[in-house]
């Protein structure tokens, strides 16, 4: 037993295999912000043994309130390899890489070498770009997002059901909120972007019902308190796990 994760070998459901399992394991996230961040803080404590970052955006004074690993002498250096040289330092047996590119249609297909991936993205568009790649190469990926004080997570197997089961389609800009306009409470993103780790990590250690079909739809909200879980029906109808048809594949 690994002095470095004694405590978390002795779950049941984790156990020697389980930690073997997390340090064989090759995770993508895609995003560095607050949710990305905060989902490889607890992957790299947790053990999963490679791990790729992809974000090619810097640190800015309001990425401070919500992103705990960031601090204010990171303002202006990459959010990517700031992670990188932090999460080393707190655990260096992990390999962490740093890719300082935007994740689309043409860039993804590259950084897919891996066991899962990861949302920490921040709009629509690019998570029915991470759906479609990840049903087509079939890669079981994790959706993540926040909203004002509360936030989601489903886990999403190659077979569906998928992101577009849940929204068919990308909606018009202007007719959903966003953060921008809304606000996000900076604590929600700590927890969303942990618990997207943790079903990561329940689903690469074999745990009994995350690797079985069907899906649900974790929601939590902060304020007041709340958290219920939403089965997802797969939709006979669904362009990507059903039809296979990648449209947001489609590079211009």
């Amino acid at each position: 037993m690994s002095f470095r994760y004694a405590k978390q070998e002795k779950l049941e459901k984790i156990g020697l295999s389980g930690q073997k399992a997390l340090g064989a394991a090759r995770i993508l996230i895609i995003g560095g912000g607050a949710l990305g961040s905060a989902a490889a803080d607890a992957l790299v404590r947790a053990g999963v043994g490679h791990i790729t970052i992809m974000d090619p955006d810097t640190v800015e004074i309001d990425n401070l309130h919500r992103t705990a690993l960031f601090d204010e002498r990171d303002i202006g250096h990459h959010k990517a390899e700031v992670l990188r040289e932090k999460l080393s330092a707190v655990n260096n047996d992990i390999e962490i890489k740093s890719v300082l590119q935007r994740a689309d249609a043409s860039s993804m297909g590259a950084f897919l070498d891996v066991d899962m991936v990861v949302d920490g993205t921040d709009n629509l568009e690019s998570r029915f770009i991470m759906n479609d790649m990840c049903i087509k190469h079939g890669i079981p990926w994790i959706y993540a997002g926040v909203l004002a004080t509360g936030g989601n997570v489903m886990l999403v197997r190659p077979e569906g059901p998928c992101l577009r089961c849940l929204i068919s389609d990308l909606p018009k800009p202007g007719t959903y909120p966003v953060c921008e306009e809304t606000g996000v409470y900076g604590i929600i993103p700590q927890v969303i972007g942990r618990l997207a780790a943790s079903e990561a990590i329940r689903y690469l250690v074999g745990s009994k019902g995350a690797k079985t079909s069907g899906s649900n739809l974790i929601l939590l909200e902060t304020w007041p308190p709340s958290m219920e879980a939403v089965s997802v029906p797969k939709k006979d109808d669904c362009p990507a796990c059903s039809l296979h048809r990648f449209d947001f594949l489609e590079v211009p």
